[in-house]
């Protein structure tokens, strides 16, 4: 992980790209060979690379250079060097590794993404603190506890219409966004932002409990247009939403879904079919040549067809969301 991270440091500085993969395996097989003679586990430092860097050196000369440098330091200067001041050697590396410090980074990072911020500030301390190897699995460990944040609790919204000044056609905007935006009394046009799966399923049901408790409203409808995953979790959680909402009468609608999740939804109405005697279909495509008013549950194209399917078995009134 170390050799990684510096590798990446230094190659955006001067505007190149590491193969993680060439990496890792570049270092695999050096230990592998250096494990039959007894050698130093290989790695990349990066108080070595910085001084390297620094110095002036760009290619695997300025390596091999290095390294006969050090060989000769070992046969013939060991006695010379064992007297000099461990300040001094802290010194060549203070000086090299201070090329690092990116102070814009971190000014932007507070601006524009206060989480990353955090992250970083945690990592240097731990780092200047504790050392590298420790301070890169803190790092890591932040980063990914952010990741599970973000997938847990993902970004939602509750859309209104919007009349499109290029096409004059409806499009569907959050109301915190657009106070424009206009709703329908009864009916709820819900977005989430990230793939329904394990992780952010039980905020799914959480929304859906709490749209479905309001007396007033008798249709939700799902904007999939954003939600491009959907595993076994997810599907059983749309399941039972889908049931507990079709036991109050409140109709559901799927639209914008995308093709793989309408592939796993149809393989999940697949297997229902032959194992459960299809008691438990999620969202069957709407006819368009249908008008039945039991149609409680189904996907469709567009929001605006969901909207237009709503209406015709329900007829709400329309009315203007007001923005406190």
């Amino acid at each position: 992980m170390e050799s990684y991270a510096v590798a990446d440091t230094y190659a955006r500085k001067v505007g190149t790209n590491v193969d993680a993969n060439q990496e890792l395996s570049g270092l695999g097989v050096a230990n592998l060979i250096g494990s039959f003679f007894n050698a130093f586990p290989v790695t990349g430092g990066f108080s070595r690379t910085a001084v390297q860097f620094e110095s002036g050196g760009r290619s695997f000369v300025a390596m091999i250079i290095s390294a006969f440098v050090v060989i000769i330091a070992l046969v013939s200067l060991t006695s010379a060097f064992f007297y000099m001041p461990n300040n001094v050697l802290a010194a060549i590396i203070f000086v090299a590794v201070s090329g690092l410090f990116n102070l814009g980074a971190v000014r932007e990072s507070f601006h524009v993404a206060r989480s990353d911020f955090w992250a970083m500030l945690i990592t240097f301390l731990v780092t200047l603190g504790l050392g590298v190897e420790i301070g890169l699995a803190v790092g890591f460990a932040a980063s990914v506890i952010l990741i599970l944040q973000r997938i847990a609790f993902p970004h939602t919204a509750i859309l209104g219409e919007v009349q499109s000044e290029d096409t004059e056609e409806p499009v569907y905007r959050n109301v915190l966004r657009f106070p424009t935006a206009r709703t329908i009394d009864g009916i709820i046009i819900f977005r989430m932002d990230a793939p329904l799966w394990f992780a952010s399923s039980g905020k799914f049901q959480h929304k859906m409990t709490k749209f479905c408790a309001d007396p007033n409203v008798h249709a939700i409808i799902l904007d999939f247009s954003a939600i491009d995953f959907i595993d076994l979790a997810g599907l059983e959680k749309l399941a039972e939403v889908q049931q507990m909402l079709e036991e109050q009468n409140v109709t559901f609608i799927a639209a914008a879904v995308k093709g793989p999740v309408r592939d796993s939804i149809k393989a999940y109405n697949e297997y229902d079919s032959k194992h459960h005697s299809g008691s438990h279909q999620i969202f069957p495509w709407l006819d368009p040549t249908s008008s039945s008013p039991n149609e409680k549950y189904f996907m469709v194209a567009t929001l605006h067809q969901a909207v237009k399917a709503v209406e015709e078995r329900t007829k709400p009134v329309v009315s203007h969301v007001t923005m406190v």
